[in-house]
């Protein structure tokens, strides 16, 4: 948060990325850095990545949370819309899972962003 606020105070920065393999992967941290987000009262919007599989069972609450905290574009890597190839590369995410994320985010002013990979062998 002190980074955060000198960016804010010395730049005038009102927008962040957060870059990161997966920023909800040790999900209590991801979830502190969103409270304290609220509770700092930071007033700047964000980005980072999320898992799907992750979002697909998050509660209209942590949503909501997102949102109050800044949030307003979440990528997921998607990957493809076969369940075959999914599972044929290990994805651990379901078609349904991708889905849900989606649908958890329709209203909340959070853009879902979907990125997939094209070319997959077979």
């Amino acid at each position: 948060m002190r980074d955060i606020k000198e960016y804010v105070k010395q730049y005038g920065s009102s927008s962040f990325t957060f870059i990161d393999d997966n920023f909800f992967g040790d999900i209590k941290r991801g979830e502190k850095i969103v409270e304290l987000l609220i509770k700092e009262k930071v007033g700047v919007e964000w980005y980072t990545n999320m898992r799907p599989d992750y979002m697909a069972g998050a509660t209209p609450e942590f949503v909501m949370r997102l949102k109050e905290s800044g949030c307003r574009m979440l990528t997921f890597g998607a990957e493809s819309g076969s369940p075959r190839i999914l599972k044929m590369i290990n994805k651990h995410t379901t078609r349904e899972q991708i889905i849900a994320t989606n649908r958890n985010l329709i209203g909340s002013g959070i853009f879902p962003h979907f990125v997939t990979i094209r070319g997959f062998p077979t």
